[in-house]
């Protein structure tokens, strides 16, 4: 057979054979080198975005720490430039801080976080869930700026998921580098510091697992579904599980569009990519997915029990915020003036932009990936029409499972945010190639300027509700100059013919615009925080053991931060006997949030007036501090009900109870000494049953060791079950003579669980199996 026939001319006698083809992969060396070189950049860009953002806070022209505005330990030195406050929710310090940093402080002593010694009287802290415990950039929480450095991380993350992601759906590396950085500056970011935003950065991950997962169908891989896995893990240890099933519908649906369009083999082999990235993230998910289980049982959810958010959404005249976040002001600024707009800004949990909103619009028109346009539309459609209640879309979206425990009108944002983003970075690829004819632009244009009009126009009670404040008309003229000149730019842009230099300005104006939207909040925050750090030095060295409440200073959950045993509680879920307490002996004016200032009938008892009357029920469960700011309590007022003024120091002042109850007791005359919130040395003369003052969970164990204990000795130990002596006490026999008690808690089929995640750790593995096999065989 000759070599013409095998598709190449003879070789000349002499001719160099080796240098055409050397130069040919040479030549694609270096333009495989200069497009990773351009991938990395772009990357980098992303990175920089999310830096760059934060670098107020960064610098410490603003003070980020939420401790600042939750834990009442300082007063504010000099405000921001802005009004009204960084973040809308106070869970970026009673949760994502306090609780994060216990977590976090626990993890680098070796510890597993499944216990809080520290909040009521004792709750579980991984199966709490918004603590995050396992979530890797909790460890961050540990740092004393951490809650920055968190978000940088995650908005970081998103931003290069969303970049991946886009790149994967063949968008232009400079377009997909500009709306990555657009997602991560989203609404959810600037307006939530705690769990929700964790679960930002996954929804991203999750879709771009999908997207692996669909070519390595195509492709015939193995490979493919360890990114759903890891994803979908993530997910659940990010702490926040309604964002994470709102995301989650997306990406159902997202998976359910992108099914490949060939035979039925490939469409199995695609589901069967699927299915074992949902399994192997399940598995790996089960160490807190268990624990989470064995907790809800013994634990109340509050609202999330019932099915009362079916009839929840944001106020109407709200929707003027959803493309002019700041038509009404900075984050509460104006509120005071607005029962309407002190409602919205407690319900919504994001906005879109002008310039989002006209890319998307511009994004209907184009053909490449038309099914996944149409059903991201849909989504928006849905979502936003369940968020602000507008029927039929509100009941449409309800029919879908659990919505009625689900706060979807606050947490469908990062569904909401993402859709818009991919939509916009289609529409900007288009214009990129060159594939958006003029009339197109003007159409894109005219629709996003009606929206935006009608949006703003909804929000006129709240406009004239504020108008008597100063200020406010300027911030809704400027929020109206500024939403309309972007949208009027890249409208214009996008009418003004062909040009991809087009492309790259209407990059820079979205990045622009999301940027300026993100950084406004960050001018409320504090510029000079005094903190006064003696009540807690005080309370760490003599309340030992022993529980104090607050009715001001050092606020709920930071407790667990100090690691100072604390009875007030701000948490959901809640041990279920304690929240029983609190409403039935401790305060009958106070709800989910037991924190010494709320109380559900303003005209009601004070929070002090509640510790008067039930002095016992206090002292019952251990307190023995009552902690109050200086001159809130007058000394005699309180001198015939037993409680003494033991500590001042001008900020704080501390007031000790008569008869608390110690955290340890016991009978049959046992001596205890050496005592610590998990351990105790008794010795007792006879047979005897240990008592402690903390909640009784299954999992809580007891390792009693006779005699003192000390390194290296043998002698023989057991390990016994806590019992249940009480609604909120436990207990232990013990024998006669000296025994050192040690007591932990771990989930109860936390065994299974780990063994499940190993499982889950060999799934991804598997794939690999082959290839390991054959090298070995090669090297053998």
């Amino acid at each position: 057979m000759s070599r013409a026939v095998l598709g190449g001319a003879p070789r000349p006698a002499g001719a160099p054979r080796a240098a055409p083809m050397a130069g040919q992969w040479a030549r694609r060396g270096i333009r495989a080198i200069r497009g990773n070189l351009a991938e990395i950049c772009a990357g980098l860009l992303v990175v920089a975005v999310a830096v760059v953002a934060n670098v107020l806070y960064l610098a410490g022209v603003f003070d980020a720490d939420s401790m600042s505005s939750t834990a009442a330990l300082g007063s504010t030195l000099q405000h921001g430039v802005l009004s009204g406050l960084p973040t809308i929710d106070p869970n970026a310090g009673y949760t994502s801080q306090a609780l994060g940093h216990l977590s976090a402080v626990d993890l680098l002593h070796g510890r597993a976080p499944w216990w809080n010694p520290y909040e009521g009287t004792g709750s579980p802290l991984a199966a709490e869930l918004q603590s995050a415990s396992f979530f890797p950039p909790t460890l961050l929480l540990w740092f004393r700026n951490g809650q920055v450095w968190l978000r940088i991380v995650i908005q970081a993350a998103a931003g290069l998921a969303t970049f991946r992601l886009l790149r994967r759906l063949d968008v232009g590396r400079w377009p997909a580098a500009a709306l990555g950085s657009a997602f991560a500056l989203d609404g959810t970011f600037a307006w939530f510091m705690h769990a929700p935003a964790n679960e930002v950065a996954l929804l991203p991950l999750l879709l771009l697992g999908i997207e692996q997962a669909r070519a390595a169908a195509l492709a015939g891989r193995r490979r493919g579904y360890a990114l759903v896995a890891v994803a979908l893990a993530l997910s659940v240890y990010a702490g926040f599980p309604e964002t994470a099933y709102l995301d989650g519908i997306l990406a159902l649906l997202w998976a359910v569009v992108r099914v490949p369009r060939a035979d039925w083999a490939m469409l199995r082999r695609y589901a069967a990519r699927l299915g074992a990235g949902a399994v192997a993230g399940a598995l790996l998910a089960a160490p807190l997915v268990v624990a989470v289980a064995d907790y809800a049982p013994y634990a109340t959810f509050g609202q999330h029990r019932g099915s009362v958010f079916n009839l929840v959404h944001v106020v109407r005249p709200g929707a003027g915020m959803l493309f002019f976040p700041y038509l009404f002001g900075p984050i509460f600024g104006f509120s005071q003036a607005s029962p309407t707009l002190g409602a919205a800004w407690s319900q919504v949990g994001g906005y879109l932009t002008t310039s989002l909103l006209v890319l998307g619009v511009l994004a209907l028109f184009g053909r490449r990936h038309r099914p996944l346009r149409l059903a991201l539309a849909v989504w928006l459609v849905l979502a936003l029409g369940r968020t602000y209640g507008i029927e039929p879309f509100w009941r449409a979206f309800d029919l879908l499972p659990f919505m009625g425990h689900v706060g979807t009108y606050r947490y469908l944002w990062p569904s909401i945010e993402l859709a818009a983003v991919v939509l916009a970075a289609l529409a900007v690829d288009d214009l990129r190639r060159g594939l958006v004819p003029w009339w197109t632009g003007a159409v894109a244009l005219a629709a996003g300027a009606g929206v935006a009009a009608a949006t703003a126009l909804s929000g006129s009670s709240i406009l004239s509700s504020t108008a008597h404040l100063g200020g406010s008309g300027d911030w809704a003229t400027g929020s109206l100059v500024w939403g309309f000149t972007v949208l009027a730019a890249i409208g214009a842009l996008a009418a003004s013919g062909r040009g991809a230099w087009r492309a790259a300005v209407v990059s820079v104006v979205v990045v622009l615009d999301t940027a300026a939207m993100f950084v406004l909040p960050e001018l409320s925050a504090p510029r000079a925080v005094a903190y006064d750090g003696r009540l807690v030095v005080w309370l760490q060295h003599h309340s030992a053991v022993q529980r104090f409440f607050t009715l001001g200073p050092l606020q709920a959950n930071y407790g667990s931060y100090f690691g100072v045993m604390e009875a007030d509680v701000h948490d959901l879920p809640n041990p279920k006997a304690y929240a029983r307490d609190i409403a039935r002996h401790l305060d009958t004016n106070t709800g989910v949030s037991f924190t010494g200032v709320h109380m559900v009938d303003p005209s009601g008892s004070t929070p002090l007036d509640e510790v008067e009357h039930h002095l016992a029920a206090y002292e019952a469960i251990g307190v023995a501090y009552l902690v109050a700011f200086a001159g809130e309590i007058a000394p005699t007022s309180v001198a015939p009900l037993g409680l003494h003024e033991v500590y001042t120091d001008g900020f704080a002042a501390v007031f000790r109870l008569p008869h608390p109850g110690g955290y340890f007791s016991a009978s049959g005359g046992c001596r205890l000494s050496d005592e610590t919130v998990d351990s105790v040395r008794a010795r007792c003369p006879r047979a005897a049953t240990l008592v402690r003052r903390e909640l009784w969970m299954p999992g809580t164990y007891a390792t009693v060791t006779p005699g003192a204990p000390s390194a290296g000795s043998s002698a023989p130990s057991s390990t016994v079950g806590m019992q249940r002596s009480g609604a909120l006490s436990e207990s232990v026999a013990l024998r006669a003579g000296t025994s050192h008690v040690s007591i932990s808690y771990t989930p109860p089929h936390e065994d299974l669980a780990v063994a499940g995640a190993a499982l889950g750790i060999l799934g991804l593995l598997a794939p690999l199996g082959p290839r390991i096999v054959r090298r070995l065989r090669r090297r053998g």
